[in-house]
């Protein structure tokens, strides 16, 4: 998996997160967010029990982040009510890019939403849904870029892939490392 850009800029704010990629192997050949299995969540949360083995981890300040389909994955980890066995110590927070925003039950975690206005993939209506319910005790902070689409933080990145436009912008891009180191220094003190 290659490091997104953003990851390399905030490697000197000297973070340790897991990261969902967007092709990670949580998901099956295709995905129903409507039906979601139990098993999307299992691999974050055998990372994190593997993390909190390093001695140099503060088991209390592991934060999560994915993107697109791994931004949705972290979302299902975060949802209190999902069925995940072993559900002890979750997550401090959980930062999610561009993500499919399905409705939860009750996060277990404040999360910050990174979304552009032009994401012809997943809308970011639903994220606006999301943190308009608002079921939960913690932050939902939500960044939508008015100019941006799927993909935005990926440098250099400009095709359509399934029909979808994924393009940089570099303005949302470097706003999102902002908003990124500031929500983990809040959360992760």
């Amino acid at each position: 998996m290659e490091i997104p850009e953003i990851m390399k800029r905030l490697v000197f704010f000297s973070i340790l997160l897991a990261i969902i990629p967007s092709s990670s192997t949580l998901f099956a050949e295709s995905v129903s967010f409507v039906g979601l299995s139990s098993t999307v969540g299992i691999d974050p949360l055998i990372l994190k029990a593997n993390l909190v083995k390093l001695p140099f981890v503060d088991k209390q300040k592991i934060g999560l982040t994915g993107w697109s389909h791994g931004g949705s994955a972290a979302l299902y980890v975060v949802d209190d009510l999902t069925p995940i066995e072993k559900r002890k110590n979750p997550f401090q927070c959980a930062v999610l890019f561009y993500p499919y925003c399905f409705s939860i039950y009750n996060l277990n975690a404040p999360l910050l939403i990174l979304i552009g206005q032009k994401d012809d993939w997943v809308p970011s209506s639903i994220c606006k849904t999301l943190v308009t319910e608002k079921n939960s005790q913690f932050e939902i902070a939500l960044k939508i870029y008015e100019n941006a689409g799927h993909c935005f933080d990926w440098e250099g990145l400009d095709m359509v892939y399934q029909g979808h436009s994924l393009k940089y912008n570099p303005e949302a891009a470097e706003d999102a490392v902002s908003q990124v180191r500031n929500f983990l220094a809040e959360y992760l003190k």
